[in-house]
Order: structure tokens, then C-alpha cells, then sequence
């Protein structure tokens, strides 16, 4: 009887081993991937990047994106490295009081950079309640 059985038994189609389940490594040729295509950093001018940075932080109305613009040609004319003489820099003109808010572990970021400048405006505008109060007279003016 033990026989009859281990021989249909033997007959029965074998369970598949592991390597049946393991695909055979095939080696690819090696393709040659086409050059990245250049950036372009156009779209990253001083423009852009003002109002990007504050469309991060959702001020996407065009009434304050038309005021912030008057702003900042009133206090720097968009010249980026425009330092007054009370020690205001940059686009939005900030002033060295608020250097607390750009300082580093190793000394200060450049608050001429304009994404920082930017950040920096709209945390004031922010504090400030969303109006241009700290720039005073443009924030009457405009």
C-alpha cells in the first residue's frame, strides 16, 4: 500500500520551487540618456520672485500684489541693492532693526537677496495684520 501511494505521489505534479518565482537577471544595454534640457531662468527675475514668494504664503488678491508692487517702486525703484541712509535695504527697504529675523548660525544672509527680502516684507505686512502700515508714506500713497 505504501508503495501504491509514493508512487502516485511521484506522479502528482511537484510544488514550484523558489527559483521558479525569481525572474533570471538580465543584463540591459547601456542606454545613453539624452542632456538635461538648460533651465530656464528667465521666469526668476526679481518680479516673479517677490510675488512667488508671497503667493507661497497665499496673498494671491491682485489689489494687494498691485499695492506691494507700488511699495517697493517707491521705496527701492526694484533695485534690489538700494541701501538708504537710515540703514533700510533692498527691494522693501527693511530696516536693520528687524536683522534679528535674518540671522544665521555663522552671521547674517544677505537681506538684498531678493526671496528674503520678500520673505521678510510679507512677515511684516503679516505681523501688521495684511497692511503696508510699516512702509509709511508709500503705504498711504499707494
Amino acid at each position: 500500500m505504501m508503495k501504491v501511494l509514493a508512487a502516485i505521489m511521484l506522479s502528482l505534479p511537484q510544488p514550484a520551487t523558489h527559483n521558479q518565482f525569481v525572474p533570471e537577471l538580465i543584463e540591459a544595454p547601456a542606454v545613453a540618456l539624452p542632456a538635461p534640457a538648460p533651465v530656464d531662468l528667465s521666469m526668476f527675475t526679481p518680479y516673479n520672485v517677490v510675488h512667488f514668494v508671497w503667493e507661497l504664503h497665499g496673498v494671491t488678491d491682485l489689489a494687494t500684489h498691485i499695492k506691494m508692487d507700488c511699495v517697493i517702486n517707491y521705496e527701492s525703484r526694484w533695485d534690489q541693492y538700494a541701501r538708504s541712509r537710515t540703514g533700510d535695504s533692498g527691494y522693501f527697504q527693511i530696516n536693520d532693526i528687524h536683522k534679528w529675523r535674518w540671522a544665521w548660525e555663522d552671521g547674517y544672509l544677505d537681506i538684498k537677496d531678493p526671496w528674503l527680502n520678500a520673505e521678510i516684507a510679507y512677515q511684516l505686512w503679516a505681523e501688521r495684520g495684511g497692511n503696508f502700515a510699516a512702509w509709511s508714506p508709500p503705504a498711504r500713497w499707494c
